[in-house]
């Protein structure tokens, strides 16, 4: 009787398991989820080939015996210093061939014999000035024989000594710097180097003059030409 009963409960648990299973709607699968592709790794660049290292050659080996013990180096020489030689010196001035002429050649600087008194004097020649000039002091003027004279003081510059001259007058002129006193011109005989001649001179001061007589074209005219580059072409 128990073994039936069994039975019978173990036939309505099947069925109950029966009916829960009809009743249930069936679960759908769950989709497969999609996986990344891993991307495919780049190709490697080609190398350059390697360079092929030669080896250095090796200097053969020096053959087997005595050696010889190499010779020493030859000492440089010594260098020695040799100064330049000494700049020649300046060729002398080539002196200058006085100009070729009929004239007398005198220098720009001559001796002069005044006369009267006789006095020798040191005159500048110059070309450049129509008349001749001679330093005078104290000169005053006076009438003889119904003539204008004039009496002067001619220095000697050898002792530094006044000596008094008398001459007429050739002429007056006003000086140039319009002082009221005239400059009066008188002839003297003038000898320079051997050339002698009456010459008209104007008496003035030339103290502030390296030389107390100047002689210009009235005396040189036809008579001589004046080389500058010269000095006392004759002796005294």
């Amino acid at each position: 009787m128990m073994s039936r009963n069994r039975c019978v409960a173990a036939l309505c648990i099947s069925l109950a398991l029966l009916l829960q299973g009809c009743g249930t709607t069936p679960e759908k699968p769950e989709s497969p989820t999609p996986t990344a592709t891993p991307a495919p790794a780049p190709e490697p660049l080609p190398q350059p080939p390697a360079a092929t290292v030669t080896p250095p050659e090796q200097a053969p080996a020096p053959p087997a015996g005595p050696v010889t013990p190499e010779e020493p180096a030859p000492e440089p020489e010594p260098v020695v210093c040799t100064p330049p030689p000494a700049p020649p010196p300046p060729p002398a001035p080539a002196k200058r061939a006085p100009p070729q002429t009929a004239l007398a050649v005198l220098g720009e600087i001559e001796h002069a014999r005044i006369e009267p008194p006789g006095l020798q004097l040191s005159a500048r020649l110059d070309t450049g000035t129509a008349g001749s000039s001679l330093h005078a002091l104290d000169v005053r003027a006076f009438e003889r024989d119904g003539k204008t004279w004039v009496k002067f003081q001619l220095v000697d510059t050898g002792t530094g000594q006044g000596v008094e001259v008398s001459r007429p007058v050739v002429r007056s002129i006003a000086p140039k710097d319009g002082a009221n006193s005239k400059r009066y011109i008188v002839s003297l005989k003038v000898t320079i180097a051997g050339i002698s001649q009456f010459t008209e001179f104007a008496l003035t001061d030339r103290s502030s003059s390296a030389y107390p007589v100047l002689i210009g074209r009235n005396f040189l005219r036809d008579q001589a030409v004046v080389d500058v580059g010269r000095r006392f072409t004759r002796p005294e």
